[in-house]
């Protein structure tokens, strides 16, 4: 495939949409859901003449001033896995993200978790905490996300990326292969500076990055968000898209500037919107439900009610899974409003912000009456 050097012609690249399909270029969320999972693995198994991918480089690996564990042991711990669950049984996906506050701010890709009913966060530790989307912007591919409940987290160090140009040394860290455990890293350089590229995502649409860095670190699926670090330990780019197709010995990845990201981030974290920037609105309860008639006249009686919505099924990860909730629970009422149908559910449920608390209460199959206060997440964005 040609490349072309500075931004006029656009690479072509796989964006963040990693759904299926098979394209020469891949995003970097990894996705797992049944056959497709091979295939994207077999897709994106490393190449004999590609720089090693492992949990932790040698220590006499040296990489411009620092070497390249000294960048890892500065970078890793404020590193997270993103773990996305699908909305409609889209199967799952794993990216990386880089955490912005101590009260668990994360920034990452909008391809990582577009569509996702329910996300959690791996920190460095090993523990996993829920997390909610506090806006999106598909156009530059950025996502703010908001850990729920951990205690304060170790806060990226990013530097100053002043200087980063053409030749600099870097190493790019991520959860390659959606794989968990330790990041891996693969060395390289920065090979071009403002590049246009038309990403490609899974369902076969194309949307175009611009003013990218492009990069000769070996990325992988799963990658996506994490931190590109210069030789002086600064973080230069946020992990975006990579070129796999080809066999050639220079592996080519994509990289958005990390001051533009974090600019996007900001803006989210003041709650401001815009044309591109979407901030997360509706709450999320994290159930499937139809209308309480549904119920044989037996199970109303038993159950002494014909009003609420029947839980079908509960997602994982969620607020709804986390009260416990299950199937054919009968949700009666929130806030203590009686709740009279799916609809009125919905927009109880919808009129009230992502972290707000939210009373619940249901009857059991059995007849007993439940109540929990829960904190909804965002609803899937797109």
């Amino acid at each position: 495939m040609k490349m072309h050097g500075g931004g006029g012609d656009p690479a072509l690249a796989t964006r963040p949409g990693w759904r299926g399909g098979r394209h020469p270029w891949r995003p970097l969320a990894a996705l797992t859901a049944g056959s497709v999972l091979a295939a994207l693995l077999v897709a994106h198994a490393p190449h004999p003449a590609a720089p090693p991918v492992s949990g932790r480089p040698l220590a006499s690996t040296h990489f411009g001033r620092l070497t390249t564990e000294a960048i890892a042991a500065r970078i890793e711990p404020a590193v997270v896995d993103i773990n996305a669950i699908l909305a409609n049984g889209a199967g799952e996906a794993q990216g990386t993200g880089m955490i912005l506050t101590a009260g668990g701010l994360v920034l990452t890709n909008n391809h990582v978790v577009a569509g996702a009913a329910a996300l959690t966060v791996v920190v460095q530790h090993g523990a996993t905490y829920l997390a909610r989307v506090v806006g999106v912007d598909p156009t530059r591919d950025v996502a703010l996300l908001q850990v729920v409940g951990a205690p304060p987290l170790p806060v990226m160090a990013f530097g100053n990326p002043s200087g980063a140009t053409l030749g600099t040394g870097v190493v790019a860290i991520g959860n390659a292969l959606g794989l968990g455990g330790p990041p891996s890293l693969t060395t390289g350089m920065i090979t071009g500076e403002d590049r246009a590229v038309a990403a490609t995502n899974d369902a076969g649409g194309v949307e175009h990055l611009s003013d990218m860095l492009q990069i000769s670190a070996a990325l992988q699926p799963g990658d996506s968000g994490g931190p590109v670090v210069a030789r002086w330990g600064a973080v230069v780019g946020m992990d975006t898209a990579a070129a796999t197709g080809g066999r050639g010995l220079v592996p080519v990845g994509f990289a958005i500037p990390i001051g533009r990201a974090r600019a996007v981030a900001g803006q989210m974290r003041r709650g401001r919107g815009s044309a591109t920037v979407i901030l997360a609105r509706r709450g999320f309860l994290g159930v499937e439900v139809v209308n309480s008639r549904a119920l044989a006249p037996t199970q109303a009686t038993h159950l002494g009610t014909r009003a609420g919505a029947v839980v079908v099924a509960v997602i994982p990860h969620t607020p709804a899974a986390q009260a416990a909730l299950a199937p054919r629970d009968v949700l009666v009422a929130v806030n203590g409003q009686t709740v009279a149908n799916i609809q009125q559910l919905g927009t109880d449920i919808a009129d009230h912000r992502p972290g707000a608390p939210l009373r619940i209460t249901w009857i059991t199959p059995t007849g007993q009456r439940k109540s929990a206060t829960v904190l909804l997440t965002s609803a899937p964005m797109a």
